[in-house]
């Protein structure tokens, strides 16, 4: 299915050379939206749910990735750490991806 022809998808933002106002993400939630996703600590505590979650939807025409993580997981650094390695793997050159650094090193 294009994206154009879904009934959501087909009013997501499309990229403009000038300065535009865009609807709220709100507005495409059903997309991306799964049943049982934690939304609050106590919800990681008492459930068996990935601390990462990654959601692909996928149209003829376009893909859509929505990526879900706590802050107790990492802050935008660490997330940007996180993507950049992603991003090293699809380029399958994994080798250059950085190793963890382990609870018994200090940095100080």
């Amino acid at each position: 299915m294009s994206r154009l022809d879904h009934p959501i998808a087909a009013n997501l933002p499309r990229p403009t050379l000038e300065p535009a106002v865009m609807s709220s993400p709100h507005d495409f939630e059903e997309l991306w939206k799964v049943k049982g996703v934690p939304k609050k600590i106590k919800d990681y505590l008492v459930g068996d749910e990935p601390i990462l979650t990654l959601i692909v939807v996928s149209f003829d025409d376009a893909t859509i990735v929505c990526l879900t993580w706590p802050h107790f997981l990492c802050d935008a650094v660490g997330l940007g750490i996180i993507l950049e390695s992603w991003s090293l793997e699809l380029q399958r050159r994994g080798d250059e991806i950085p190793r963890p650094i382990g609870i018994d090193y200090d940095p100080l």
